[in-house]
């Protein structure tokens, strides 16, 4: 009978040994899992600081803020749009390179304006008669 005494103190301790291991996963698992909604949490109130922060500095620097109706966001942005695109001018928000490529004049004209500092159609257009002569 102390033989199976002895067996059975050992397979106790054993198991309570096993059990314990047992408790110890399960506590660093939950201790993981709590670490982990912890730092999720955190990011996520950060993710909210930066969106309320994005959300302020537009509306401080909002470029339609004096316009009193949807018309006159309308008109503004029409008015800013301008130079990008016109129903009625195809020549409208094209770069210098595409114009001068579309007029043939890639490899002898487009160079010279460049070596000029002219590097938009805008500033093209806004050229006077004497201007273009002296170039």
């Amino acid at each position: 009978t102390r033989i199976k005494t002895v067996s059975s103190f050992v397979d106790s301790i054993f198991h309570a040994g096993f059990r314990f291991v047992e408790a110890k996963k399960l506590s660093s698992q939950n201790n993981a899992a709590c670490l982990i909604q912890v730092q999720f949490h955190r990011f996520t109130g950060i993710l909210e600081n930066q969106a309320r922060a994005l959300g302020e500095e537009r509306y401080c620097f909002n470029p339609f803020s004096d316009a009193m109706s949807v018309e006159d966001v309308m008109v503004e942005c029409i008015e800013k749009t301008k130079h990008l695109f016109h129903p009625l001018e195809e020549r409208c928000g094209m770069g210098l390179f595409s114009f001068m490529k579309r007029l043939g004049l890639v490899a002898d004209v487009y160079p010279l304006l460049t070596s000029h500092g002219i590097v938009s159609t805008e500033q093209l257009f806004r050229l006077s008669e004497n201007d273009v002569v002296n170039i």
